[in-house]
């Protein structure tokens, strides 16, 4: 019983590492887009008063 305990604490350790993987995924992604939207808008702005 003890290495099927064990087996099930681990599975449900490495699902929750990946879990919180790919939420900081999304997050970066997220910010990320972000980013570049401003930049990108930035850009169009000094080419637009260039």
């Amino acid at each position: 019983m003890e290495t099927m305990v064990q087996l099930a604490e681990r599975i449900l350790m490495w699902a929750g590492v990946a879990f919180l993987v790919c939420v900081m995924l999304e997050l970066v992604i997220m910010i990320g887009w972000q980013i570049v939207d401003i930049i990108w808008e930035g850009l169009e702005l000094k080419n637009w008063k260039g």
